[in-house]
């Protein structure tokens, strides 16, 4: 990250000891150089580890009794020489390209000047059903302000007792006001310009929408499948089906409800779906909407939209500076030009 500014979604990673390989390190950066230093945080003990990246790791970046994927498939991996504290088999660690010099312990918590700004980072882990979620934040972990989020799922339940997660740990931004502004600062377009506009945002070469409203009900693209019920509560029905992408074979968990279907892919949410009257986006497109009214909340016609057509689809804007089109969200339209269904669909391999 030398020269560039601090991007916590590129800069933070999660750090474990691979069962064969050793110490082992799961980031968005790529090309890390052999010998860069690695800043560790154990946000359960609260202790700094200092490394060094040893070279590329041929494979995932596994850690736990039961192997479990740190990160996930888009991440760089690499190999880590430990120079200060000692990891144990199944630590989860919270790790940035930050130099060690940047971090301190006070008050009984770990903090850390990521960016140089105030206030300094704190981090914090906390256990779900089935995995661990981690975050690190601007001021104190719950109050502060969420700078960065991952979960790693354990494969194994547990104790109900020991869980101990808040909404704060792992929801997304439910606010379209909130989206707006954030995907237009960071854009260079003032709150002011963006005040009565649409959610549709102008990426340049394409429409695209702000991944904070990609979701339904609460529900959200690549949440984790334990998400689900803590949400929206039992459903009526749980369907099982299969398929295969280039990750090979996998399982299809469909959760029914009244007015949704949720898809589990690999245990994260992979498709929402509603076709329910009255049920709408955080942006305000509900079925039933004639197309006109669509095109209203949306503040535009999407440029893609050909004259007649029944269905549009439109993607997540580009995050971090990276203008890669990912997951989308498909409306689709009767004879009479109302909105039938709404299908929010993660971009798999």
């Amino acid at each position: 990250m030398a020269g560039t500014a601090f991007e916590p979604e590129r800069d933070i990673g999660l750090a474990g000891i691979h069962p064969v390989e050793g110490p082992c390190l799961a980031i968005r950066s790529e090309g890390i150089p052999t010998g860069a230093a690695v800043t560790l945080v154990s946000p359960q003990s609260q202790k700094i580890l200092v490394a060094r990246v040893a070279g590329p790791l041929d494979g995932s970046c596994v850690t736990g009794s039961y192997p479990a994927l740190l990160g996930d498939h888009d991440d760089s991996v690499y190999l880590l020489d430990l120079v200060e504290g000692t990891m144990r088999p199944g630590d989860v660690l919270i790790a940035t390209l930050v130099p060690p010099s940047r971090y301190a312990v006070r008050g009984q918590r770990v903090r850390a000047e990521l960016d140089g700004r105030e206030p300094e980072e704190s981090f914090r882990l906390c256990l779900s059903a089935e995995g661990l979620h981690l975050t690190v934040w601007s001021g104190e972990p719950l109050t502060g302000r969420r700078r960065w989020h991952d979960y790693h799922y354990l494969g194994f339940e547990l104790d109900e007792a020991a869980q101990d997660c808040t909404e704060a740990d792992y929801s997304e931004l439910t606010s379209l006001e909130l989206t707006r502004a954030v995907t237009r600062l960071a854009a260079g377009v003032s709150t002011a310009e963006e005040s009565d506009k649409g959610a549709l945002v102008d990426a340049g070469e394409f429409d695209c929408l702000p991944i904070a409203v990609f979701g339904l009900k609460g529900i959200r693209l690549w949440q984790p499948e334990e998400t689900i019920a803590r949400e929206l509560g039992k459903p009526s029905s749980i369907s099982e089906g299969s398929g295969e992408d280039d990750g090979g074979w996998y399982d299809v968990h469909t959760y029914h409800y009244p007015r949704l279907r949720v898809d589990v892919v690999r245990g994260m949410v992979d498709r929402i779906v509603t076709d329910s009257s009255g049920t709408g986006t955080a942006f305000g497109v509900n079925i039933g909407d004639s197309l006109k009214e669509v095109i209203t909340k949306l503040g535009s016609k999407p440029r893609d939209w050909k004259e007649g057509a029944d269905q549009v689809d439109l993607v997540t804007c580009p995050q971090d500076g990276e203008w890669i089109q990912e997951d989308y969200v498909t409306f689709r339209f009767d004879g009479k030009r109302h909105l039938v269904s709404i299908a929010f669909e993660a971009n798999r391999p």
